[in-house]
């Protein structure tokens, strides 16, 4: 069993990793979103509006 004195510093260094990890997705966040809209505005059949055509 582990000693009583060990849990609560695992908790905080739980938490502690857990915060580092959000830190960093968060940081990334908006590199990935210029990334995705400029791969969206390279693409021409991605902006292109949709046409129908009149047969009917």
């Amino acid at each position: 069993m582990r000693n009583r004195d060990q849990r609560p510093r695992e908790a905080i260094t739980h938490a502690h990793h857990k915060a580092i990890d959000r830190i960093r997705r968060e940081n990334k966040r908006d590199d990935k979103h210029k990334e995705a809209q400029m791969v969206y505005d390279d693409d021409p059949s991605l902006s292109a509006p949709l046409t129908t055509t009149g047969s009917g």
